[in-house]
């Protein structure tokens, strides 16, 4: 899990009145607290992590035996992931010079997001240049990202676009969706509706989320789209039976909708079930919709935040802004402390697509802030600037 995704953990578990009771449904035993703390200990951040959500349950301020529980792990867990992330950029930079395209990559993303080393996207762009003209696709991809933006390259969607369709090509699923999003658009490319679709289906069928995700923006718009949608019901039935868990996911969002199929939230609650029994992270933050609007299943409040929490752990973005929307339906006990709004900003301002969404939401409702819809705006802007898709989608919406 990234240190941003532990910072958003860290500001959604600080928005909830009520942090012992989901710390129950995770961890039942003292022998398991101990455990949590041992591991914690020898630096594995995973336990850490946990331990820091579970500050408020006495025993494991007892176990730890230091009252700032919350500072102490947070503070334990970033010195162990800085120091990693510069004996890994050390190790990627060495390999690198030898010709190891895909460590050029992972160097490239140390220097694009400041782990390990201070960022610079003009040292990132060198190395992703290198890592894709040795046959990285994610290079490519990379790379394309900063032509798009302009990111201390030059703005250039046309090069963008021809470094999408090489990592793409080469089967990145995530290029694939970048590329079709400028031929939604008409950005580098000729405007072409029918290509962004296909492209989006591509990315889909790679389980990219977001490419699946901007497929369903044209299969509700109806562009680009003229198939046989309940054909493609029972294609994704036959797939789904087969194991796909992209494909299942894809079922009960048709079944959710009607597309093609009748309406059933049964079966819609069945088909995210049987995906986040297969440790399918998106599945377990459908599912925990269902059960927390009470769709499909009886509503069960509680059940959908173990199931958030379980997305989240696992890095699902949609898992983490679940589990806060429903963590901040009440406002957060400080005491002094940073407000939420500090842990969205800052990830927020260091180029965070999914922080600047979750705080453009909250200023879009008012949440914590004064309502300001021209502010939630600018913020859905910039998440989507770096190819947030949920955000893109949110301004389309508004618009």
């Amino acid at each position: 899990m990234t240190i941003v995704l532990l910072l958003l953990i860290y500001a959604l578990a600080i928005c909830s009145r009520s942090g012992a009771a989901q710390d129950q449904a995770l961890v039942t035993s003292q022998a398991e607290i101990e455990a949590l703390v041992k591991a914690c200990k020898t630096r594995d951040a995973k336990a850490c992590s946990r331990l820091m959500r579970m500050s408020s349950d006495k025993r494991v301020q007892e176990a730890l035996g230091k009252p700032d529980v919350m500072a102490k792990v947070m503070a334990g867990v970033q010195g162990v992931m800085d120091s990693a992330q510069k004996a890994d950029l050390a190790s990627n930079e060495k390999a690198c010079d030898t010709g190891d395209a895909q460590r050029c990559r992972l160097a490239g993303f140390s220097y694009y997001s400041g782990q390990g080393v201070a960022k610079d996207a003009a040292r990132a762009a060198v190395l992703y240049r290198k890592a894709c003209d040795g046959g990285d696709p994610t290079g490519c991809r990379n790379l394309g990202i900063q032509h798009e933006n302009g990111e201390s390259v030059g703005k250039d969607a046309t090069k963008a676009a021809v470094l999408y369709k090489k990592a793409c090509d080469m089967g990145d699923s995530s290029g694939c969706g970048n590329l079709g999003g400028l031929y939604e658009d008409g950005q580098g490319v000729s405007k072409d509706a029918a290509k962004a679709a296909q492209l989006f289906r591509k990315a889909c069928d790679g389980d990219d989320a977001a490419g699946c995700l901007s497929l369903d923006v044209l299969y509700d718009k109806g562009r680009g789209l003229t198939g046989n949608k309940a054909k493609a019901a029972e294609l994704y039935r036959k797939a789904c039976e087969g194991d796909e868990d992209a494909a299942c996911l894809r079922l009960g969002i048709m079944y959710e909708k009607g597309q093609g199929i009748g309406k059933n939230e049964a079966k819609v609650a069945a088909l995210f079930e049987q995906v986040c029994d297969r440790v399918e992270e998106r599945g377990c933050a459908n599912l925990g919709i269902m059960y927390e609007s009470g769709r499909g299943v009886s509503k069960d409040e509680a059940k959908a935040e173990q199931l958030y929490w379980r997305a989240c752990d696992n890095g699902d973005e949609l898992g983490c802004l679940s589990l806060g929307r429903t963590y901040c339906k009440k406002p957060p006990v400080l005491k002094g402390e940073a407000t939420v709004l500090d842990y969205f900003e800052k990830p927020c301002n260091d180029g965070g697509g999914v922080e600047c969404f979750a705080l453009g939401v909250l200023y879009e409702n008012g949440r914590f802030v004064t309502k300001n819809p021209a502010m939630a705006a600018k913020l859905f802007e910039k998440a989507c600037d770096v190819v947030f898709r949920p955000a893109c989608k949110k301004i389309e919406e508004n618009h």
